[in-house]
């Protein structure tokens, strides 16, 4: 998990408290890493739950993530009771001790709990190499509506041999384990959407399963769709026989831990329609996409709703190495689908989905194509300072424009900060470094050439193009700053000089092709001369 574990705990507890009966809420956390820590931030934060979910419950408290409540104005509707400010400054001291435990366990990597017998399956696991761990939490046995959701930590099956399919197959596991439950209401699967079980059991609109024809759901057309698991079986069937609800017999959750261990494995899916034809498709890093175009090629339809404020939110990544490895990522997804048979033009020609959202499709596919006419953008004003040419229209007069620079105000107070270091730049040695700081040396060389350049060509001149170019350096200004950093915020020297090198070879390329172009005008020249004295003579 890219998270860190109060991030979590808070958007846990921020579900467990939402305002919505319990015996209808459940919560399953998905931990592919298998993390110890993880699990124990989950246990502690599972106390702190039935202290925190009646709090918010008694003084309706809207903002139900903690850490976002006790860092805003106190706020009540109660106009600040005595008693509602002494459970708020009891609720504030627990969260404390809550966040401190954790804050704890982090630095000391959670050796010395690997002892218990709660983290027992934890022991000597890697995390591309562990088995199936699942542990419920909290279990509302009663299923009461004003206790407290069911509470399951689940980490799935993975080994190095067996392909793991990243968030999609997390995602697959996750359906089916609450299937196992019970539970047929919709799943919130990040991203800030929610899917229709029937959906994703592979239900058309019209009512027919993928699987063609509109023959019985028999036990052996079920199991060979969704696996040889009984227990979800009968819960898919019921969802896809069109029956709502949970089973009238609630399921206690202890008892059905063994057959979702079963589901969790990686050989469940083998043989099955999972992740060809239902569930979160394969085959892609940008599953989420695959997965929402193959429901709407289906003919389903979406509904848009955004919430004020926003119901989730999420944590980026704050350094510089899985930054941009997550959009390396995401771009190579993208070029996949958009290039495969999964292509948003197929699906319009074979299936039902409709020429508009292809045009919206293929808009989102493109996006890691657009790097390569960014690039030439990107180097363009560089190019054209160093060359002494234009790429900005003469006939819009934007190189006869006065640029006056004007004094701004900045104020001068101190803005205090607990992590100094909060959101700055990271680096590595990777070579996804190396184009970045390259651009930001080659406009920085640029920006000298045209300040110190010859004094019959000047500034004025080129003003769009060194407006253009000082904007791409303010961009890239955390390279610029990581050139002088020092450890993780500092580029590696490796990398500065593989950028140098190539800043120097654009640069070369530049001045032999401007000695070119000057040698051939000299040639011109004394054409021009000969013809003239011809005449003259």
């Amino acid at each position: 998990m890219l998270e860190p574990p109060i991030i979590t705990v808070n958007t846990v507890l921020s579900l467990l408290a939402v305002d919505y009966p319990a015996n209808k809420l459940s919560c399953y956390v998905s931990d592919d890493g298998a993390s110890p820590l993880t699990f124990y931030a989950l246990l502690e934060a599972s106390k702190f739950s039935k202290l925190w979910v009646p709090f918010c419950k008694k003084y309706g408290i809207q903002t139900r993530a903690p850490f976002r409540y006790f860092s805003s104005e106190l706020v009540s509707s109660n106009d600040n009771s005595m008693e509602f400010l002494q459970e708020y400054r009891k609720m504030k001291e627990r969260y404390e001790e809550l966040r401190q435990k954790i804050e704890d366990a982090t630095l000391k990597s959670m050796s010395y709990e690997l002892s218990s017998a709660e983290f027992v399956a934890f022991s000597n696991v890697e995390r591309e190499n562990h088995p199936t761990i699942i542990k419920v939490i909290l279990e509302n046995k009663e299923t009461r509506p004003d206790g407290l959701p069911h509470l399951v930590y689940v980490s799935r099956e993975k080994h190095p041999r067996h392909p793991h399919h990243y968030k999609a197959g997390a995602m697959n596991v996750l359906y089916v384990g609450s299937g196992i439950a019970g539970l047929q209401g919709p799943m919130y699967g990040g991203t800030g959407c929610f899917h229709r079980r029937k959906v994703i059991y592979g239900l058309w609109p019209e009512g027919r399963m993928e699987i063609k024809g509109r023959r019985k759901l028999t036990d052996e057309r079920l199991e060979k769709t969704f696996g040889n698991s009984k227990e979800f079986t009968t819960t898919a069937a019921r969802i896809l026989s069109g029956l709502s609800g949970i089973s009238h017999c609630p399921y206690d959750l202890l008892n059905r831990v063994e057959a979702a261990q079963q589901v969790a494995t990686c050989s469940y899916e083998y043989g099955t329609s999972w992740g060809t034809k239902i569930g979160w498709l394969y085959g892609t890093t940008a599953e989420d996409i695959l997965t929402g175009m193959r429901i709407h090629a289906k003919g389903w339809r979406s509904t848009y709703c955004q919430r004020d404020p926003p119901a989730f939110l999420g944590c980026v990544p704050s350094g510089g190495p899985v930054s941009l490895t997550q959009r390396k990522r995401w771009a190579t997804g993208l070029l996949e689908v958009q290039f495969s048979k999964n292509s948003p033009f197929i699906a319009t020609l074979t299936a039902k989905l409709q020429f508009r959202q292809c045009l919206a499709y293929m808009w989102i596919l493109s996006r890691g194509r657009r790097s390569i006419p960014e690039l030439g953008y990107i180097a363009l004003p560089a190019y054209c300072i160093m060359a002494r040419s234009h790429f900005l229209p003469k006939l819009l007069g934007l190189s006869k424009t006065i640029f006056e620079v004007t004094k701004k105000d900045q104020s001068t107070t101190p803005v205090e900060d607990n992590d100094k270091d909060a959101g700055r730049f990271t680096f590595d040695e990777s070579l996804i470094f190396v184009l970045a700081t390259t651009l930001a040396l080659l406009h920085l060389v640029a920006l000298v050439a045209a300040s110190i350049g010859p004094s019959h060509v000047g500034i004025e001149s080129r003003i769009g193009e060194v407006i253009c170019s000082v904007w791409l350096v303010l961009c890239f200004f955390p390279f610029l700053t990581g050139l002088f950093g020092k450890g993780k915020y500092g580029i590696p020297t490796s990398t500065i000089c593989k950028s140098a090198a190539l800043a120097l070879l654009f640069l070369a390329c530049i001045i032999t092709r401007e000695r070119k172009n000057d040698f051939n005008m000299t040639f011109t020249k004394l054409d021009e001369l000969k013809i003239i004295i011809k005449l003259l003579s």
